[in-house]
């Protein structure tokens, strides 16, 4: 009976554990189009002028695409981060830094969203 009650109890920290994790998970991404207007690298791989839609690899997946109108793509790790002040984002934009000669994607906001992504630099580009 012992045994019982300890399985039911780790069995509803195990529940609700995972249904906090849930709430606190942003909603799926939803496809984005970006275009731009000369070269810049994400996560150390060039992305040449031009339309990009940027979509994660699977539903819940670190893992973003960006895929060129042309169909080539580029796959980059990413982490879900908070807005600053957790405020909703007012227009989808990426976020560039000039490093030298080169400009690099940091980061991405989803317009209606209080969350974007943060490119994962790779250890061999930082």
């Amino acid at each position: 009976m012992t045994n019982t009650r300890i399985y039911l109890a780790l069995a509803s920290v195990a529940l609700l554990s995972a249904t906090t994790a849930l709430h606190a998970a942003p909603a799926n991404m939803r496809p984005v189009k970006v275009t731009l207007p000369y070269n810049v690298t994400v996560a150390g791989m060039p992305l040449a002028p031009g339309t990009y839609t940027i979509e994660e690899l699977d539903l819940g997946s670190p893992v973003l695409m960006f895929r060129s109108d042309n169909g080539s793509t580029v796959d980059v790790m990413a982490n879900v981060i908070a807005a600053p002040n957790n405020s909703v984002s007012k227009r989808t934009a990426l976020v560039l830094q000039q490093s030298g000669s080169e400009c690099e994607v940091q980061k991405l906001w989803i317009e209606g969203e209080a969350w974007g992504f943060e490119i994962v630099m790779p250890a061999a580009h930082k």
